[in-house]
């Protein structure tokens, strides 16, 4: 992980509710030491602190000495990771062990025994010569001090904060490398359920496209030629379309004009567009075919399906971060609640890309049929 990611993951870390849960521990067990007097050590009253700091720095810094390795992949390797947590780990330990002891109050003086006085002399002892006085015994000799050892608190609460804060690091580095895993595992499943989904659109667009040929074939040939001409051009673009991620709008404002073209043979003057698509709309990148199958359902199912034909009204604008992408139509109503494939496909696709965020409307407002698609105006 490189130190972007370190950044992103400390992030990520302070907005689950685990870490806090700890630091609130901290702070209670530090509160609590101050309400109820309990003797403290030889860093004094601030070592109530002592272990909200561990905890802090625990959070933040343990972890980041796993994940740093320079690359992409969450985890150091094992050696590398090991070294680098006891370096930094045991740098950040001692230096938050040697602020507590400034901070803290000086080392009180070792008590030796108390000194002896005699008690004072009664009038009639005083007039007794006093007793020979006897040696005073000598102090004990005091052994010059070794070097420290494990057995001195400085040393003690280094080594015990020292292992915490590695295995403590460790253990979010793992849980954290593992749900970014999840997370990607997620991400590609969803990309391969949405690109399913967008890969049976390709023949059920082809399919309606023929379907409205086979008429046309009996009714005027040279029509149809033309039609045909239309029709590869429309599934040129169809292949390219289909397999991209994301795209310009730009690109299925094409494909749906080559549609259009080939239902404007077919219909003739019975389909009348209006288009309402501002240039700024053009690179704008979504999943291909949003608005292709709403195109495809206003025609088939609403204007191609009465004598008289009707009128096709295809727009997009912006508000408030969000995009507006309509389709409307007149002509023969929807009958049922029941959909196609074409909108059926459509509501999973968007369920996967947006979550609850993107929106599909169908609703009937006096002679139109209106369809609505609502998505987050990409950045």
């Amino acid at each position: 992980m490189r130190f972007t990611g370190l950044i992103h993951a400390s992030k990520l870390r302070a907005r689950q509710p685990g870490p806090w849960s700890l630091l609130v521990l901290g702070g209670a067990w530090a509160l609590l030491r101050w309400m109820l007097d309990l003797p403290f050590g030889r860093y004094g009253p601030i070592e109530a602190f002592l272990p909200l700091a561990m905890i802090l720095g625990g959070l933040c810094l343990a972890p980041a000495a796993w994940q740093w390795n320079g690359d992409e992949a969450p985890l150091a390797s094992p050696g590398r990771g090991l070294l680098q947590s006891l370096f930094l780990n045991g740098l950040w330990v001692a230096l938050l062990l040697g602020v507590f002891g400034v901070f803290g109050p000086p080392p009180s003086p070792p008590m030796g025994p108390p000194e002896r006085r005699p008690p004072p002399p009664f009038e009639e002892d005083a007039r007794r010569p006093p007793p020979p006085q006897e040696e005073p015994p000598r102090p004990p000799e005091r052994r010059p001090a070794g070097p420290p050892g494990p057995h001195r608190p400085e040393v003690l609460n280094f080594l015990v904060g020292l292992l915490l804060t590695t295995v403590l690091g460790r253990f979010i580095a793992e849980r954290e490398a593992a749900e970014q895993r999840e997370i990607e595992l997620r991400v590609l499943n969803e990309k391969a359920q949405a690109l399913a989904l967008q890969s049976q659109m390709q023949p059920h667009a082809l399919f309606n496209a023929l379907s409205g040929l086979v008429e046309l074939t009996r009714e005027d040939p040279e029509a149809t030629e033309e039609a045909l001409v239309a029709l590869c051009d429309y599934l040129r673009l169809l292949m390219t379309h289909v397999r991209a991620e994301v795209a310009p709008l730009r690109l299925e404002r094409e494909l749906l004009e080559n549609y259009l073209r080939i239902e404007q043979i077919r219909l003739g003057e019975r389909l009348r567009v209006k288009w309402d698509w501002p240039d700024w709309a053009d690179p704008i990148a979504l999943p291909p075919l949003f608005m292709q199958p709403l195109v495809e359902n206003a025609v088939l199912h609403g204007i191609a399906a009465t004598a008289e034909g009707g009128e096709l009204c295809i727009g997009i604008h912006r508000a408030n971060g969000w995009l507006h992408l309509k389709v409307d139509n007149t002509g023969k109503a929807p009958e049922g609640e029941k959909e196609g494939l074409g909108l059926g496909h459509l509501r999973k696709r968007l369920l996967l890309w947006g979550g609850s965020r993107a929106q599909l409307e169908l609703v009937r407002e006096g002679a139109w049929t209106r369809a609505r698609l609502t998505v987050p105006l990409p950045s």
